[in-house]
């Protein structure tokens, strides 16, 4: 899949997965929730990430600004998942991470720590509300499956076509 075809698919697989207007305005909801929690949980991330060698170098000089823009793409994620310019920026960063040779084991596993770090959160905040906040994990694990597919797809794309390139 090249990333024209990553960027036409959006809508059909917004729809697939099941995002809708209901979904947006659960996502909404959550951010409002998790806004002020999430420097914290991106500072214990990175925390966490600097502690395994064999993890992507994390340069401390620029942790401030990594935490800002993750904190950012985390908004637009949740809050944006169906606009063009998002869907642009994960063009941006699959194509990143493969320039910069991030496995994709780490992205997947560095959103699966966040989004559960997020649930903790609106587990604590919602605990007297079972079914609302099983309803926003449900959102939350639709729109990190998205972003995760479309960040991976373009990587897989990238990773083809330059397999390609080596065999011309």
């Amino acid at each position: 899949m090249n990333i024209i075809q990553v960027e036409t698919a959006i809508e059909d697989r917004l729809k697939f997965i099941g995002c809708d207007e209901r979904d947006q305005r659960n996502a909404a909801h959550i951010w409002s929730l998790i806004e002020d929690e999430m420097y914290g949980l991106l500072q214990n991330f990175y925390d966490t990430l600097n502690r395994y060698p064999e993890a992507p170098h994390i340069d401390i000089q620029r942790l401030p600004y990594l935490i800002a823009a993750q904190k950012s793409h985390w908004h637009r994620m949740l809050i944006y998942c169906h606009d063009k310019n998002y869907i642009d920026n994960l063009i941006r960063i699959g194509a990143t991470h493969y320039r910069h040779k991030i496995e994709p084991r780490w992205y997947i596993a560095s959103y699966t720590m966040i989004a559960n770090n997020v649930i903790e959160v609106l587990a604590n905040k919602l605990a007297s509300d079972v079914f609302l906040l099983t309803e926003l994990v449900c959102t939350l694990n639709r729109h990190v499956a998205i972003d995760m597919d479309i960040a991976l797809s373009v990587y897989t794309a990238a990773t083809i076509d330059a397999s390609d390139v080596a065999y011309l």
